[in-house]
C-alpha cells in the first residue's frame, strides 16, 4: 500500500507559493521516493504540473527558500527528476554529505534503507 508522508510545507517569503516536501513509500517491494512540488498558496491538493523533484532510495528531504525566486532542495537520495526552473523560481538540489549535520526532519539512524 502506498503512503505519502508530508515532511514540510514551506511558504515562499512573499506567500505566493508553497514548497511541499514529501516522501512516497510504495511498501515492501519499493524504496522511498522523496518528492517536492510547488503549489499556489490557494491550491488545496497536489498538482502534477508543480512537481519539481523526484528522488529514490531515501526518506530524507527538506526545502529552503533562499528568496522569492530561489528554492534549494536538500536530500541524500538518487536524483531521478529535477526541474531547474518553474515559473519565476530557480531550483537547486544539494546532496547532504555524511559529515554534515542533517536537518531536523531527516530520519533517525537505525531505520534500514530499502
Amino acid at each position: 500500500m502506498v503512503s505519502v508522508d508530508v515532511k514540510q510545507r514551506v511558504p515562499r517569503p512573499d506567500g505566493k507559493y508553497i514548497a511541499v516536501a514529501q516522501v512516497v513509500d510504495g511498501g515492501a517491494t519499493t524504496s522511498w521516493s522523496p518528492q517536492v512540488y510547488i503549489q499556489w498558496h490557494e491550491w488545496r491538493s497536489q498538482r502534477e504540473e508543480g512537481k519539481v523533484f523526484v528522488g529514490y532510495r531515501s526518506p530524507n528531504i527538506t526545502v529552503e527558500w533562499k528568496s522569492d525566486t530561489h528554492l534549494v532542495i536538500y536530500s541524500d537520495c538518487e536524483v531521478r527528476y529535477l526541474v531547474s526552473r518553474i515559473w519565476d523560481i530557480q531550483i537547486e538540489h544539494h546532496a547532504w554529505e555524511a559529515q554534515q549535520a542533517a536537518p531536523a526532519n531527516f530520519e533517525e539512524p537505525g531505520r534500514s534503507s530499502k
